[in-house]
């Protein structure tokens, strides 16, 4: 061979070298921009599902805070209900009742403030008005089933209220198991 084609066939050994070496490198590079783009879309993924955690977090805690302040109300209205009751089971008369919601109405109106705009004029009334009107017996005696059944009722209402105002309010308006909803 001569130097010419010595020259030559070094010159094309390099440029095979050469355009290995750059091949290798080029592959390993898109094997490397592979594992990158799979390791941002792991990424990608790992932050919407720690977003997600984080709304439904945000969602428990928003149901509980509202539950916490709807207590007191709740519990409040549920001590005027049952005292209505009882008071009823006694004899009291309309008029004693009605002592017993006026002395109770402030603080309830103070609770009622502090749950802020839910719902809750329905479950209110209706509170006050159902246990002084439900009925009782034909023949005006005392009719344990039907104060336990008051009662029961008194608590789920309430109770439903508490964990859903929206519901709970639905539910009183369209079914109060008591005329004087509309007084």
């Amino acid at each position: 061979m001569d130097q010419a084609g010595l020259t030559a066939l070094f010159v094309n050994a390099g440029i095979l070298i050469a355009t290995a070496g750059a091949s290798a490198v080029a592959w390993w590079q898109a094997i490397e921009a592979s594992r990158a783009r799979n390791d941002a879309r792991a990424a990608e993924i790992a932050a919407l599902k720690a977003w997600q955690e984080a709304s439904a977090a945000l969602i428990r805690a928003n149901d509980l805070s509202g539950h916490t302040m709807r207590g007191p109300f709740a519990h409040a209205l549920h001590d005027m209900s049952t005292l209505l009751l009882g008071a009823r089971a006694m004899g009291a008369s309309s008029e004693a009742m009605i002592e017993i919601v006026t002395e109770k109405i402030a603080a309830l109106q103070e609770k009622r403030f502090l749950i802020g705009d839910v719902p809750a004029s329905a479950i209110m009334k209706w509170a006050s008005i159902y246990p002084r009107h439900f009925h009782m017996s034909d023949d005006g005696s005392f009719d344990f089933d039907a104060w336990t059944s008051a009662g029961n009722l008194i608590s789920e209402r309430i109770l439903l209220w508490l964990k859903d105002p929206v519901e709970g309010d639905r539910i009183t308006r369209s079914d109060p198991r008591v005329h004087g909803m509309d007084e």
